[in-house]
C-alpha cells in the first residue's frame, strides 16, 4: 500500500498478490491528517472482501507520503526552537545570504521588489546563543569547546522554554566533534528535548543552508513525530504487523525512526512519489525523457526525468528559506483543481490562484459551503466532468452551485456570461501550466518536443492535452489509466529505500583517481551502515556515484555521474563538457579552462520487492456509453462529445477526438484533432492526429 495526502484528497493505492492495482480516495482532513489516512483505509476495506482483521493483517508493505513537515513550516505552527552557533554568527539566519526576500518567490513578485519581504523569523534573537569555540576549514580545533559555557547556553535555552535545540557551528561539516559534544550534554541533562545537528543533516559547505536545515528540522520534528506515531500506532492496533515506511523528498522511503529524527527529509515527499512512479512506468513504455506533471487540488508540480534519471538537487526552498536537503528537483505553482478564480479589484483582470479552496470547504460544486469559484467549478460548467459519476457516484457535484459562484465572483463583475467566465479560468490555468513546463525545460537547455508529458493527479489527465498543444510535446502519457489519479501514492508504494550521502571537498585538475576513490570509500562505508540499520540485505544494496563539477571561478556546478570509479580525469572532463553544452548550447564549453570537483554525492539504494509493470491483454474496441455537450477551445463552441467508460478502453484501443474517458477518480480529455491509444502496459497515449505513431 502507498498513501499520499494532498491538499484536497488522501489517495491510497493497493497492489494485491496478483499484481492488480486499485485506487481509493477520501477527502483530506486538515484538522487531523492521520484521520484522513484511516478514512481512506476504511474506503478500501469496504471495497475489498473479507473481514477487517484479514484486510489489515494481509498488509505486507505500507508506505506513507506526508505533508506534515511542509504544512508546519508554512503555517508557522512548529516547535519552540533554540539555536546554538559559533561566536559572531548569530545573525546568519536573519541575513539569509541577502536573498531571503525573494528566495522561491514567483517572478511576478521578484520583479515588484517593493512588495517582497523576508519570512517571519522562526527563532527570535533571544533564543540564539553563541559559543566561543572555533574549528577551521581543515577541521583543526582553533578554540576548544568548554563544557561549562555549553551547559550555560543549554540552560539559558531551557529556561526560555524550548522544545527543540538546533546546533550549527562553523566548519562542523569537516569536523563535527564540537556539535556532537553539545548534543551529548543536552541528552545527559534534558533527554526530553529534541536535538538537531547541522553536521548530521548535511556535510556540505554553506553555513547558512546547513544552519537553516538544522533549525527547520528541529522546528517540524515534534509535529512530524506525533503524526507518524499516530498513524503507525493506529495501523498496529488494527492488526498491521509490517513496519511503516515514509516517503522522502529525494525519491526513496525510510524507516519511521529515521524520518522522525530527520523530518526535513519528508518536506516534499508526495510530489517525489509521482516522479518515482513516472520513471518506472515510462521506462517500461520506452520513454527516457519525461516531463512529470502533477495537477492536484492545490498545486501544479513539475519534475524532469532526463535520460532515464530524475534530477536531484542538494538544496530545498520552503517559505523563502534555503536549506540543505537532497530532493528531487520539482517546481510548483498554485494552479490546482481548488485554485480560486477572482477579479482583481484594481486592474479588473481575471486571475486564478495561488489561493486554494482546499479540502474544506473546497470548490463551490462540492456543496460544503465553498463560495468562491475554482478550476474544478469551471471544468464542471464546461462539461469536462460528470456531476453524477464523480468518485464513482459517492461524491456528486453541484453544477448549480458552481454556476452561482462563477456568476457572483467572475461573470457579474466582468459583465460576461457564466460560460465565458469558465472559459477564461480554464484558459488562464492552462497557460500557467504551459509556462511552468517551459521554465523547467527550455530555461534548462531542454527542448519539450524531445519529451513525453506524463500527466497525473486528479486533474492532470483533463488539462494535459490543452497545455501540451502550446508546448508541442512529443506526446501525452496518462500512466496506467485510473492509477494516474493517485499516481504519487503509487510511487510511494513502489519506491526503494534511498539515502543520499554528500561531502564538500574540492579537487582541481589534474584529478588523482586515488583521491576520488578515497572520498567515495568513506561515503560507501556510511551508506552500508545506514542500510544495515534499515534491515536491507547486502545483496539488495546499490550505490550510485556523482561529482559536482564546474569551471574554476564559476559559482554554479553541474552534476556528473561516475559509472566506474576507475575512469580518469580526462573522462570526467569530457562528461562535464557534454553536459555543459547540453545545458548552455554549442560553443559554450571553455576548451582550455581548468575545472574542479567541488562536491561528492553517493545515492545508496535498498531494493525492495515490487511488482513489475507488465503487458496487458488486448481488449475489444470500446463503445461510447453516452454523449454530452462539452466546450472545446479548438472548436470555440460546445460540441456533442462521445463519452467512454475508462475501464473499458484497453490495450490496442484507439479513439479519435473529441471524446472523454471517465473513470471514477479522474477524467481524460481527447480534444478534436487528437487521438488516444492504449499501449501494451496500459498507458493511454494522446497525440495530435497525423503525428508519428
Amino acid at each position: 500500500m502507498g498513501v499520499d495526502t494532498g491538499g484536497t484528497f488522501c489517495d491510497l493505492v493497493v497492489i494485491d498478490a496478483q499484481g492488480q492495482t486499485s485506487v481509493h480516495k477520501s477527502p483530506s482532513t486538515p484538522h487531523d491528517n492521520a484521520q484522513g489516512v484511516f478514512d481512506v483505509l476504511r474506503v478500501a476495506e469496504g471495497v475489498r472482501s473479507g473481514s477487517a482483521g484479514t484486510f489489515y493483517s494481509n498488509i505486507e508493505s505500507f508506505s506513507l507520503g506526508t505533508t506534515i513537515a511542509t504544512n508546519t513550516v508554512v503555517t508557522h505552527t512548529g516547535a519552540k526552537v533554540g539555536l546554538i552557533t559559533t561566536m559572531g554568527h548569530a545573525d546568519m539566519i536573519s541575513i539569509m545570504r541577502v536573498n531571503g526576500r525573494v528566495a522561491g518567490r514567483p517572478l511576478s513578485e521578484i520583479q515588484n521588489y517593493s512588495i517582497t519581504s523576508k519570512p517571519a523569523p522562526i527563532i527570535p534573537k533571544t533564543r540564539i546563543v553563541e559559543l566561543n569555540e572555533r574549528i577551521d576549514y581543515a577541521g583543526d580545533v582553533v578554540i576548544p569547546l568548554k563544557d561549562d559555557e555549553a551547559l550555560a547556553a543549554i540552560a539559558r535555552l531551557v529556561a526560555a522554554g524550548v522544545e527543540s535545540i538546533a546546533v550549527s557551528l562553523l566548519w562542523s561539516f569537516v569536523n563535527p566533534a564540537h556539535e556532537q559534544r553539545i548534543e551529548a550534554l543536552i541528552k545527559e541533562r534534558h533527554p526530553e528535548i529534541f536535538v538537531s545537528l547541522g553536521s548530521s543533516l548535511s556535510r556540505r559547505l554553506g553555513e547558512y543552508e546547513r544552519t537553516e536545515a538544522a533549525v527547520i528540522n528541529g522546528y517540524v520534528a515534534i509535529e512530524v513525530k506525533k503524526y507518524l506515531q499516530k498513524v503507525s500506532g493506529g495501523l498496529a492496533s488494527s492488526g498491521v504487523t509490517t513496519p511503516m515506511l515514509v516517503m522522502h523528498s529525494a525519491g526513496g522511503v525510510g524507516t519511521e525512526a529515521n524520518s522522525s529524527q530527520r523530518p526535513i527529509t519528508t518536506l516534499f515527499s508526495g510530489p517525489a512519489g509521482g516522479v518515482v512512479a513516472s520513471r518506472r512506468v515510462c521506462e517500461a513504455a520506452g520513454y527516457r525523457n519525461v516531463v512529470c506533471a502533477d495537477v492536484g487540488g492545490t498545486t501544479f508540480d513539475v519534475g524532469l526525468i532526463v535520460d532515464g534519471r530524475p534530477l536531484i538537487r542538494s538544496t530545498s526552498i520552503i517559505d523563502q528559506r534555503v536549506l540543505y536537503c537532497p530532493t528531487i528537483d520539482i517546481v510548483s505553482i498554485g494552479a490546482g483543481g481548488g485554485s480560486i478564480a477572482f477579479v482583481d479589484p484594481v486592474t479588473r483582470r481575471l486571475s486564478v490562484g495561488p489561493q486554494s479552496a482546499g479540502a474544506f470547504p473546497g470548490p463551490a460544486c462540492y456543496g460544503r459551503g465553498g463560495a468562491y469559484p475554482t478550476v474544478t467549478d469551471a471544468n464542471l460548467v464546461l462539461g469536462y466532468m460528470d456531476p453524477v459519476s464523480f468518485l464513482g457516484g459517492r461524491f456528486p457535484l453541484d453544477r448549480a452551485a458552481a454556476e452561482a459562484a462563477l456568476e457572483t465572483h467572475v461573470a457579474g463583475p466582468l459583465g460576461i456570461s457564466v460560460e465565458e467566465a469558465a472559459i477564461g479560468i480554464f484558459s488562464i490555468v492552462n497557460a500557467k501550466m504551459a509556462d511552468l513546463v517551459r521554465k523547467v525545460t527550455v530555461e534548462r537547455g531542454h527542448d519539450p518536443r524531445d519529451f513525453v508529458l506524463c500527466a497525473y493527479g486528479g486533474l492532470g489527465p483533463l488539462h494535459a492535452p490543452f497545455y501540451a498543444s502550446d508546448l508541442d510535446a512529443m506526446a501525452v502519457l496518462i500512466p496506467l489509466g485510473e492509477i494516474s489519479s493517485a499516481f504519487s501514492a503509487y510511487g510511494v508504494a513502489m519506491a526503494d529505500v534511498l539515502h543520499v550521502h554528500e561531502r564538500s571537498i574540492t579537487l582541481r585538475e589534474p584529478f588523482v583517481q586515488a583521491d576520488i576513490r578515497a572520498v567515495f570509500d568513506e561515503l560507501v562505508d556510511e551508506a552500508h551502515a545506514q542500510l544495515q540499520s534499515d534491515g536491507i540485505a547486502a545483496r539488495d544494496r546499490q550505490m550510485r556515484h556523482f561529482v559536482e563539477v564546474r569551471y574554476v571561478g564559476q559559482l554554479n556546478d553541474l552534476v556528473v555521474e561516475i559509472p566506474d570509479l576507475a575512469i580518469g580525469g580526462g573522462e570526467i572532463r569530457a562528461m562535464f563538457e557534454q553536459l555543459y553544452v547540453e545545458a548552455f548550447g554549442p560553443g559554450a564549453a571553455w576548451d582550455n579552462a581548468p575545472i574542479e570537483i567541488v562536491g561528492f554525492r553517493l545515492e545508496a539504494i535498498g531494493l525492495r520487492n515490487k511488482y513489475a509493470v507488465g503487458d496487458q491483454p488486448v481488449g475489444p474496441a470500446p463503445v461510447p456509453i453516452a454523449s454530452r455537450e462539452v466546450y472545446w477551445p479548438q472548436s470555440g463552441a460546445y460540441v456533442a462529445t462521445a463519452i467512454y467508460r475508462g475501464g473499458e478502453v484497453l490495450t490496442g484501443a484507439r479513439i479519435e477526438g473529441p471524446a472523454i474517458l471517465e473513470y471514477s477518480t479522474t477524467t481524460i480529455t481527447v480534444p478534436p484533432k487528437w487521438n488516444c491509444g492504449v499501449d501494451r502496459v496500459g498507458n493511454l497515449i494522446l497525440k495530435k492526429s497525423g503525428s508519428a505513431s
